[in-house]
């Protein structure tokens, strides 16, 4: 979540950030708010200020043997029922500038190529040729079909559309190649495999910056409160919230294999037939913690 500080201090530079991205500009909205909420603030504790004043000339008054004065109990009534009202103004505000900021993406790097299509990528660097074929490639949703190893009919019967169900060499190709880079990453490349929950907490899809931006794009239980992890980023994200990682003992290199579920709907003209575009698939995150300045 961007940081309400910098806002403040430098509203153009991520109004500028912000239409890089191609995101509206919120920021005259959040100003706005973040001066009122700061007025009430303010004025929350200029009471609190008369009212612990107040207290102490009561305190000393009665053990004088005095009783204050019935207008002082009334205004310290009224002066307590108004810091009550600016407590809940406050929280209110404070809730809506969150709720506002937990949408914004974060400021790209000044090196960042600006362009809001694809046109305008920039290929930094590319391993490998294209594979040349002297054959016309059949697409993945009949090779499976033909061969019976992917049954989409048999998926949308069971849970409906945009799933999938594997058999034989197809199930065991992807298990295969899971275990593959499961292996590779653990023993070649220093990573540590990690089990991880598929059901996570609002607070964990909220610290993944997943909500509440995406929540129209997850799986959620109501009653519970619960949500299904879209991918393993999640859950591994939030695998050291609240704590703070001794810097000797970075970087910290996890992988791990979940089921991802995610309840994007299908784009006009966008290509969803086969696997690529569906509710739930497997995957395999490889996931680094390490200190801002090796984070490139």
């Amino acid at each position: 979540m961007l940081s309400i500080e910098l806002i403040r201090r430098d509203p153009e530079f991520v109004k500028s950030a912000l239409e890089s991205r191609g995101e509206e500009d919120p920021l005259a909205e959040i100003l706005a708010l973040d001066v009122t909420r700061r007025q009430l603030i303010t004025e929350g504790d200029e009471l609190r200020a008369r009212r612990n004043q107040v207290s102490r000339q009561v305190g000393e008054a009665r053990r004088d043997g005095q009783e204050p004065p019935p207008d002082i109990v009334a205004e310290m009534r009224q002066v307590g029922d108004r810091i009550s009202e600016l407590e809940q103004e406050s929280k209110s505000l404070e809730e809506r500038i969150d709720s506002i900021l937990m949408r914004l993406p974060n400021i790209p790097l000044p090196d960042v190529p600006k362009g809001l299509t694809e046109e305008s990528n920039v290929v930094i660097r590319q391993w490998g040729e294209p594979a040349t074929l002297d054959f016309t490639p059949i697409p993945h949703w009949d090779l499976g079909e033909r061969h019976g190893i992917i049954d989409f009919e048999r998926g949308v019967k069971i849970s409906g559309s945009r799933f999938y169900t594997m058999f034989g060499a197809g199930a065991k190709l992807e298990r295969s190649l899971i275990a593959w880079m499961l292996d590779l990453h653990t023993q070649q490349h220093g990573y540590t495999e990690v089990m991880l929950p598929a059901v996570v907490k609002r607070e964990v899809m909220e610290g993944a910056g997943n909500l509440p931006k995406f929540s129209d794009f997850l799986y959620h239980d109501d009653s519970a409160d619960l949500w299904m992890i879209p991918t393993a980023e999640v859950p591994i994200t939030n695998l050291y919230r609240d704590e703070i990682i001794p810097p000797d003992t970075l970087p910290l290199r996890y992988v791990a294999q979940t089921p991802c579920f995610r309840n994007e709907q299908a784009a006009a003209g966008r290509d969803t037939r086969g696997i690529k575009r569906v509710h739930q698939f497997n995957k395999v995150e490889m996931y680094k913690f390490v200190t801002p300045e090796t984070s490139n």
